[in-house]
């Protein structure tokens, strides 16, 4: 027999972040009105087809809106190149991510002195992947 999959194999190797952000306007408005603010460690698994599965938080940030959006985000938006074994094969692979959420002070611009000098501007910094 032999398995068809050709080529010389390649060996083995991670999955890798293709596509796929979580961005300012992603900040939950719950948590912007709670003015929460927190980094989410997260698991998941990488499908053999590059998408996501599986998110849970393994490290809350104390906010459940800003734990809930990261993993649905997560799971909606993030592709990956999937794991593959020794033969060249994609594989399912754990992964983890770690996304950090914060409001900035805004001040004012001298055309609008209307808007507020404490309104929080939310921000999301780019998530990080990690082993």
């Amino acid at each position: 027999g032999g398995s068809g999959a050709g080529g010389s194999g390649g060996g083995a190797s991670r999955a890798r972040h293709m596509s796929g952000q979580i961005v300012r306007r992603d900040y939950p408005r719950a948590a912007v009105e709670a003015r929460a603010e927190g980094r989410v460690e997260t698991r998941f698994t990488v499908g053999t087809d590059g998408r996501v599965s599986n998110c849970r938080v393994t490290r809350s940030s104390g906010n459940a809106a800003l734990d809930q959006t990261t993993c649905r985000l997560i799971e909606q938006r993030f592709r990956w190149t999937p794991a593959r074994d020794a033969q060249g094969r994609p594989v399912a692979e754990e992964r983890g991510w770690q996304q950090t959420w914060w409001l900035e002070r805004r001040t004012p611009a001298p055309a609008r002195p209307a808007e507020p000098a404490d309104k929080a501007e939310p921000r999301s910094e780019t998530p990080r992947d990690v082993e």
